[in-house]
């Protein structure tokens, strides 16, 4: 009985350790001229225990998987990179894609290129191990409409319970305008000669 009782209090020790794990998170979405997408994510001072469970598993397709899985975004061709720092205890993931969450316009009238970013791919669910996940959809769950303006796009900076939270969508560098509707974040840049060119009826 006492050794049933022990090894409950153990589980139940483990449980809580895993469960009041912090975490502080940064995405950055940058959108370039070629509407090509470069997507990063560092999770870092993660509890050291999570972090050494979560090396066993964790790749560059882990993010992508539960993106798909969760919002049904389907992430299929991309490029990606994964660093654990175990001094830090820190996963950094990198990724470089087209397409999935930009979609491009020509707006004849103004002479704009036209980029429309959606970010409601953030709302997802990431195992780090079999007891322990991050919920993006929560932590980052305040319509980006409500984000804060950069020069260069938009940022939402929070810190919580969880950690210090900040998600970035920084647009191309030829940008000179920006807006939000909803969760679509929309740059506007200038059509170059060549698209001038190719648009023109003669």
């Amino acid at each position: 009985m006492k050794r049933t009782v022990a090894t409950l209090l153990t589980i139940l020790l483990l449980f809580l350790t895993v469960k009041s794990v912090h975490a502080d998170i940064y995405v950055q979405v940058k959108v370039n001229d070629d509407s090509s997408v470069n997507l990063n994510f560092k999770i870092t001072n993660i509890n050291s225990t999570v972090y050494n469970q979560a090396k066993e598993n964790f790749d560059e397709t882990t993010i992508i998987k539960a993106i798909n899985a969760s919002t049904g975004t389907l992430i299929e061709k991309y490029e990606g990179t994964v660093k654990f720092d175990d001094e830090t205890h820190s996963i950094n993931v990198s990724y470089s894609f087209f397409n999935y969450i930009v979609e491009e316009e020509i707006n004849k009238e103004k002479n704009l290129r036209v980029f429309k970013v959606n970010t409601a791919w953030r709302f997802f669910n990431l195992n780090l191990t079999k007891n322990y996940s991050i919920n993006f959809a929560e932590i980052f769950a305040l319509s980006a409409s409500d984000w804060g303006k950069t020069e260069n796009g938009y940022i939402y900076n929070s810190t919580s319970n969880f950690g210090k939270t900040i998600f970035e969508v920084i647009g191309p560098e030829t940008s000179i305008n920006s807006y939000v509707n909803g969760e679509i974040v929309t740059f506007e840049a200038p059509l170059s000669k060549f698209d001038l060119f190719i648009s023109s009826p003669y």
